[in-house]
């Protein structure tokens, strides 16, 4: 269904969507109805009785949920709330639209993940995913069942961590810890740091990582991953990514 408008003197008013339209005074109508009404003649002047029957079609057709209603030249005010099921709504998110006027759910603010840390056993010379928890995730970027980042929203991510690492006693010997990002499967960023090889007791130290990373919104993901040369290790990793370009 769609009401095309002519020379509109009035707004036009919505109740609700589940209650019969009221609307101001408009000199002519053109109808497209399945079943247009027999007292009602394109482009001639409504009367009472055809006004009504029009008012009743429209909500008929809007409560089945069957039909598009088109208003042009004019506004259309909804008194009352709206609720729409379609372009995946989801708790704390907004109408936003692409280029084209097209609306679907998503977010108004800014999408950001923070996890907690979770002990990770470090075996000598393996690289390992590093545990978390999420802390704050409203939209669901993490998943603590993979300690994956996978983002549903495309664009360029700041990603940042920290890895608290107890080193365990050794029998002596330089060896190097290793700090990695990892996306899709594959290292794309690293730091490192040799340990002196003089020190042969339990030691405690800490590595830093910052990155921006491009993320599709589909089938990318990020990990965190550690590696110790040599020797074995307990690790400790909290992490952040915010979306800073969609």
């Amino acid at each position: 269904m769609s009401i095309g408008i002519k020379t509109p003197l009035a707004k036009i008013t919505a109740v609700s969507f589940l209650s019969v339209f009221s609307f101001g005074l408009l000199a002519y109508a053109a109808l497209d109805f399945t079943d247009v009404p027999t007292n009602v003649a394109p482009g001639a002047p409504l009367t009472s009785s055809a006004w009504n029957d029009l008012a009743y079609r429209v909500n008929k057709a809007v409560k089945q949920d069957t039909q598009v209603l088109t208003v042009t030249g004019g506004n259309l005010n909804v008194a009352g709330q709206v609720k729409i099921t379609g372009g995946a709504p989801g708790a704390g998110k907004t109408l936003v639209s692409d280029a084209s006027g097209l609306a679907n759910w998503g977010y108004a603010k800014t999408p950001f993940v923070s996890t907690a840390a979770v002990a990770t056993s470090i075996p000598s010379n393996s690289s390992t995913i590093l545990r978390m928890t999420d802390q704050y995730d409203p939209s669901g970027f993490f998943d603590p069942a993979t300690y994956r980042f996978q983002p549903t929203v495309a664009g360029y991510y700041e990603v940042s961590g920290t890895v608290g690492y107890n080193g365990a006693a050794n029998a002596g010997g330089a060896h190097t810890l290793y700090f990695y990002l990892y996306k899709n499967g594959s290292s794309i960023a690293a730091n490192s740091r040799l340990q002196d090889g003089y020190y042969v007791g339990a030691y405690t130290t800490s590595m830093y990582m910052n990155e921006f990373v491009y993320l599709n919104g589909t089938t990318d993901y990020l990990d965190m991953r550690f590696l110790a040369n040599a020797f074995t290790g307990t690790a400790y990793c909290t992490a952040h990514m915010v979306l800073v370009s969609p």
